[in-house]
């Protein structure tokens, strides 16, 4: 079952392991597992979601994001990030790809 990740969840753990997160801001899991995250604001993922939406984030709160979720948020836009990089320049980056 595909779950939506709720807005500022950078990482998940069930069961003693790490599941992975999705570009699309979704995450596969058994329907246990579902029951489990739902309480924690995980829902149903249909994929129609609008793209803002589908990344939880938009230009006025790229500041809360952590540097994960900077790097998550970029690698989904196809934006390429080299090495290193402060977390200032990571927000820059971000909020020049959602105003594409």
């Amino acid at each position: 079952m595909k779950l939506r990740v709720p807005q500022g969840c950078n990482s998940i753990s069930y069961g003693g392991r790490e599941l992975a997160i999705d570009t699309d801001c979704s995450v596969d899991v058994d329907e246990r597992a579902a029951r489990v995250l739902a309480a924690h604001g995980f829902s149903r993922f249909s994929g129609s979601e609008p793209e803002e939406a589908r990344h939880g984030v938009g230009s006025d709160n790229i500041a809360t994001l952590n540097r994960s979720g900077l790097f998550s948020l970029l690698r989904s836009k196809g934006v390429p990030v080299s090495l290193p990089i402060t977390n200032e320049a990571l927000r820059t980056a971000a909020r020049k790809a959602l105003e594409r």
